[in-house]
Parts: structure tokens; sequence; C-alpha cells
């Protein structure tokens, strides 16, 4: 049975979506590849500073079984995109997370994985196969409170303060037919 570590491993081997090269079309190229087709931005949820405690909480959750995915669109204000992938981690037992990235005109996915500058190194708030759910809530509570944050989990691409994260999750799938449609993706 596929596991969320062979997604993984066939999303960093698609040269087309380690390509990416733009925040925006990150979340575009990953929903086309793990879906096969385009996702839409439906039903976006906006977290503020006044309202995380509220409302991380809820992003991070997970409502599937333990053989599926998705894409999770996450965009900042000002902007910023990238994608979260949830899957469930038999070895914990739990769902964990795998955040993908690119940076207009300073870095593409591929980097981002890899931890060239200007991306975040690997590990710490950089690319990692496994976020945890206490995390991805860290980084996103983060990214609304502490003006350092942006730096950390995006890279040296200049200072800037997120005031909004805006979130939508596209629909659960299964972890078979995602890695078969990522192997088959071509980038058109």
């Amino acid at each position: 049975m596929p596991n969320g570590r062979d997604l993984v491993a066939a999303i960093n081997a698609n040269h087309h979506l380690m390509e990416v090269d733009n925040c925006p079309g990150v979340p575009v190229a990953f929903g086309k590849a793990i879906y096969g087709k385009v996702q839409d931005d439906d039903n976006g949820v906006k977290i503020t500073k006044a309202d995380m405690a509220q409302k991380i909480p809820e992003a991070v959750r997970v409502v599937g079984s333990n053989d599926q995915t998705a894409v999770w669109h996450f965009a900042m204000t000002p902007v910023h995109h990238f994608v979260v992938v949830p899957w469930y981690d038999g070895n914990v037992p739990e769902w964990v997370y795998t955040i993908w990235m690119a940076y207009e005109n300073r870095y593409i996915v591929d980097d981002y994985v890899h931890g060239r500058s200007p991306a975040p190194a690997v590990e710490g708030t950089g690319y990692k196969e496994i976020w945890s759910k206490n995390n991805l809530s860290t980084m996103l509570e983060e990214l609304l409170t502490q003006s350092a944050a942006w730096q950390n989990y995006f890279g040296t691409v200049g200072a800037n303060q997120a005031t909004q994260i805006e979130y939508y999750k596209y629909k659960m799938t299964s972890l078979s037919s995602a890695i078969t449609n990522v192997q088959n993706y071509t980038g058109v």
C-alpha cells in the first residue's frame, strides 16, 4: 500500500514541479499534479493575529482517512504562496505535513527542497519531509506575530510581516491516485 513518503518522493522526483519558479505557480502546479486537473480556490478562510487562536487549529486539522492526502494552498498578505500536503505517517502514528514553495525571482521549488540560498536552510525552518501539527501551527502563528518570521520561513528575500493568511483546502484524494498523477505530471 502506498504511503505519504512515496508521494513526497514522487513530488521531489518530478522535475516539472521542482522547476516552478514563482510562488503563485506552486499551488496551481501542485494541485494539477496531485489531482490531475487545476483546483479552484473556493471557500478560503482568512486568519489574522486577532483570531489566530481560534482559526489556526482548524487550518491544520485533517479530515480524511489514513490512505488519503490533499493540497492546501496558503496565501499571505503581503503576497506569498506555499502549499502544504498532509499525509498520515503510520510510524508515528499521526497526520504530518510537507511544505513546498518557490519565491518569485529568488528561488525555485528545487532550491527550497535542497536549502540553496536564498531559500531557508533544510531542516530548521526550511524544507523537511515531516512537519508536525505543532510545527505548522507555530509557523502560521509566528508569521502573524514575529517580524523575523518572514525570512526565517521563506529565506533571505527581504523583511516583511504577514498581516493575514488565507488558506484553501482542496478535496481529499487517495494517495495511490495522487502518486500516479504526480508520476504522470508533465507540467502541461
